[in-house]
């Protein structure tokens, strides 16, 4: 071989040297900067969940709430008024079509409840 040949192979290997340390350098770069990365997001992560678990709870604890008030509020107010309110709020949010089908359904519930009070 010639010496520019073995010249130019040697260049060639400090070269993929070079370039094998810059590789090795970035990433050595890239894991640091996800490591610093990774130490702000996780907080903020845990704190959304534990944002999410405490939000569930709070509906929970306000569909429960509800519920009593509807149930007391129930108890102190006569079936026809109860079906009167249940039938306009169909009426508003679904239609002629369903009214008779929802009244259906209400009247069965009330009159099921009803009767388990009696017997209770």
């Amino acid at each position: 071989m010639s010496s520019a040949a073995i010249s130019s192979l040697e260049d060639l290997d400090v070269a993929n040297r070079n370039l094998l340390c810059s590789i090795k350098d970035s990433l050595k770069l890239k894991n640091k900067v996800r490591g610093n990365i990774d130490s702000m997001v996780d907080p903020c992560c845990n704190d959304l969940r534990d944002l999410k678990s405490r939000y569930y709870h709070k509906i929970v604890e306000i569909t429960e709430n509800a519920d009593k008030c509807f149930e007391k509020e129930c108890m102190h107010t006569p079936l026809g008024v109860i079906l009167s309110v249940l039938l306009t709020a169909v009426i508003e949010y679904s239609g002629i079509k369903e009214i008779f089908v929802t009244a259906h359904s209400i009247l069965c519930i009330l009159v099921t409840d009803h009767v388990h009070e009696k017997k209770n």
